[in-house]
């Protein structure tokens, strides 16, 4: 399927981005992972992943460009993959941690508190909800503490 296809691609760029630093490689990235979300419905099975993979690629071109569209970009797409997954499913916590990774960014470069205390209160869900002996339990606590 094209969505499947389109989202290949995206990895793949962003696979040479990491390696090479190019912003035309970030930027394929981004526009083929729009592509591939555009392309697939909410209730598709991969719909949070892609919007995850999004998410990361979005973040990284912040960090390549200092674009702040595209980490305003980047939360509200991690906003929906949160809001697009129940609690009871394990995949739940690791797009929590992505959504504080992003609001502590955010945070980093405009100093609003309401960003800060958005990543405390999202750390605390994915604490809580992240069996002790889970083996991303240590880094989600690591995260809390670094955020209060």
């Amino acid at each position: 399927d094209m969505s499947a296809f389109l989202s290949a691609m995206a990895i793949s760029a962003y696979e040479r981005y990491r390696s090479s630093g190019s912003k035309h490689e970030i930027d394929m990235a981004v526009e083929s992972a729009q592509a591939a979300v555009g392309m697939i419905s909410e209730n598709h099975p991969n719909w949070t992943g892609s919007l995850n993979n999004l998410g990361i690629m979005l973040e990284s071109r912040y960090e390549c460009t200092g674009a702040m569209a595209d980490l305003e970009e980047a939360i509200g797409v991690a906003r929906r993959a949160v809001a697009s997954t129940p609690d009871d499913r394990p995949d739940r916590t690791a797009w929590l941690n992505y959504l504080g990774n992003k609001l502590e960014s955010r945070y980093e470069r405009t100093r609003a508190m309401a960003d800060l205390d958005e990543a405390i209160s999202v750390a605390r869900q994915q604490v809580a909800a992240t069996p002790k002996d889970h083996p991303g339990h240590a880094r989600y606590l690591y995260n809390l503490g670094s955020y209060l």
